[in-house]
């Protein structure tokens, strides 16, 4: 018989991996939509060239792949960044153009003109194409399910270990008696 610690373990192992395979966030799939640097450039450049009325400057524009991560600085205090994303793969679907800028509240109260020249040069969709991913990563599913099989094999071990000791033990017990 299995020690009640050996099945403890194992179905702790064993939740362990089917949380991995359904959380949200191994889930949540790629954006399958990228920035072209062609696009991202004219946002840097007509952000250079706005002069928003609240004080606020230009601190940093950061672009990874669907992401571009503006920063405004207000009396040389750096705010949150305001977060540009394809609307495709944006949490929130409001936006009617290609580009959705999600802003912190701090940063629009700390920066309300910066905030709404942001979000206006990125809904006039006047930034250009976005780029399609056709295929993200070829073997993508590795990288997600790889944690759950793990788990799923530490499960198995223990369960097969502890069956293997359960026996052994049973084993002696009967020839030493």
């Amino acid at each position: 018989m299995i020690s009640l610690s050996v099945r403890r373990v194992a179905s702790v192992a064993w939740l362990a991996s089917l949380s991995m395979v359904l959380s949200p966030a191994q889930a949540e799939a790629e954006c399958a939509e990228a920035i072209s640097d062609v696009s991202s450039r004219r946002l840097f450049d007509a952000l250079v060239a706005a002069k928003p009325g609240d004080g606020c400057t230009l601190e940093n524009v950061a672009t990874d792949r669907s992401e571009i991560k503006v920063v405004w600085a207000r009396g040389g205090q750096s705010q949150e960044a305001i977060r540009i994303v394809p609307t495709s793969c944006a949490d929130a679907k409001a936006s009617h153009s290609k580009l959705s800028a999600m802003a912190p509240d701090s940063v629009a109260a700390a920066c309300p003109s910066a905030t709404a020249t942001t979000r206006q040069l990125v809904e006039a969709d006047a930034l250009g194409e976005l780029v399609r991913i056709s295929a993200p990563v070829r073997f993508a599913w590795i990288r997600r399910y790889s944690m759950a099989v793990i788990a799923g094999a530490a499960a198995l071990i223990a369960v097969g270990g502890g069956a293997f000791v359960a026996r052994r033990s049973s084993k002696r017990r009967r020839r030493d008696a």
